[in-house]
């Protein structure tokens, strides 16, 4: 009787290793094709205030020298050519409410090494991708944005108001 019972708690622990042995073989299996690791370093190159429209008003677009660059770097660290999408996520400030300014009042314009790659409305910002890119192995890309109250704006309450954003990088797996 206690050999039965020692051939069955034998048998069990068998069982259980194997059953903890091929989840683990799934799941490296199932995560592996799910699996980027990112090998992209991002780094703020200015000090400028990415929420920071207090002493703007409504400006054209043919004066928009005036506004300061958000400027940052992307490097890739990886020991191969990568691709990356470059995102712009809104900040929501709770404390601050409905006090947001909307992207339809906002303009950008993103340079890329000194290049005016893209420019437009905020709003037109499609799944918050700024940009997509594939760079070589170790080297970097600088960027430089600019947002600002486009003159849509003059005929709606945009004082008191903010936007705040974060820039983030996305890796694309290939």
């Amino acid at each position: 009787m206690k050999r039965k019972k020692g051939l069955y708690i034998l048998i069990g622990v068998i069982i259980i290793l194997i059953l903890l042995v091929l989840i683990f073989i799934f799941s490296k299996i199932i995560k592996k094709d799910d699996f980027i690791a990112n090998n992209f370093e991002i780094s703020a190159d200015s000090d400028v205030s990415k929420d920071d429209f207090k002493d703007l008003g409504p400006i054209s677009d043919n004066n928009i020298d005036i506004i300061v660059p958000y400027e940052f770097s992307i490097s890739n660290t990886k020991e191969e050519n990568a691709t990356y999408d470059l995102l712009i996520e809104d900040i929501i400030d709770k404390e601050k409410g409905e006090n947001t300014l909307s992207r339809s009042y906002l303009n950008y314009e993103l340079k890329l090494n000194g290049v005016v790659i893209k420019k437009g409305t905020m709003s037109n910002i499609k799944n918050n991708i700024l940009d997509t890119r594939t760079m070589s192995t170790n080297s970097t890309n600088s960027y430089s944005l600019k947002i600002w109250l486009n003159e849509k704006s003059k005929e709606t309450d945009w004082m008191n108001k903010y936007y705040s954003y974060n820039i983030t990088v996305e890796p694309i797996k290939e």
